[in-house]
């Protein structure tokens, strides 16, 4: 065999070679990116990086909270594919974590995983599964209870044992009822600010969301008798 035909063929089998390997450590070829914001879209950011502009899909929480111009960095996740190349940004460590874990469970892509967050942040979600409770996975569009509950139960027996942080997060006081404050119409912050300042034993989600709403009104009566005030 020629040297010209032996490193033609050794070409082609180191392409063959990476082509292989590329799915197995692709995924942590880009950690993070920092940039500026090209393009602002529903679900998806365009980040110049270098002159360079990555498309990056990201939860619906994103996009409110940036502007055309300013500087950013997300961190990222490669997902690969045979006929696609797909980047995902992340916020926090903690959604980018628990969105790799939904991954680990059979039938769940990166869309999927991207609409799971969507519904609730992953301190949110930790409860729901160690409660074994799967309403909020019902949410998503395309999971019906049965699925819910298989993805719960696959998600229980890897959260302690490969996202001990994860967990600990998880078990902040009252996030079931922020949820609930959030779903009927009240910003993060105030869910949050109420949810605050209610006693840590008072553990049942019923009786907690009553004495949210109650300071929540209370606080409403005063900014309005202020204003009225002026």
């Amino acid at each position: 065999m020629t040297p010209v035909v032996t490193g033609f063929f050794l070409s082609v089998l180191m392409h063959a070679l990476y082509a292989l390997m590329l799915p197995a450590y692709a995924v942590f070829m880009i950690d993070s990116l920092t940039g500026t914001v090209a393009e602002v879209g529903t679900d998806f950011l365009v980040l110049d990086v270098g002159g360079v502009g990555y498309h990056l899909t990201v939860l619906p929480s994103v996009p409110g909270t940036v502007k055309t111009g300013e500087r950013l960095m997300l961190l990222t996740h490669l997902h690969v594919r045979e006929d696609e190349l797909s980047l995902y940004g992340f916020a926090t460590d903690e959604e980018r974590r628990f969105f790799r874990l939904l991954l680990t469970v059979p039938g769940i892509g990166p869309r999927t995983a991207m609409s799971i967050l969507a519904v609730a942040p992953p301190d949110i979600l930790v409860r729901a599964v160690t409660a074994d409770d799967a309403t909020l996975l019902t949410k998503v569009s395309g999971i019906g209870r049965k699925t819910a509950e298989r993805v719960v139960t696959e998600l229980k027996a890897r959260l302690e044992r490969d996202y001990p942080t994860v967990v600990g997060r998880g078990a902040t006081p009252h996030g079931d009822v922020i949820e609930a404050l959030v779903v009927l119409g009240y910003t993060r912050a105030q869910a949050r600010e109420a949810a605050r300042k209610l006693p840590t034993e008072l553990t049942d989600l019923e009786n907690g969301v009553r004495a949210a709403l109650q300071l929540l009104g209370t606080r409403a009566v005063r900014q309005h008798r202020a204003s009225d005030t002026e």
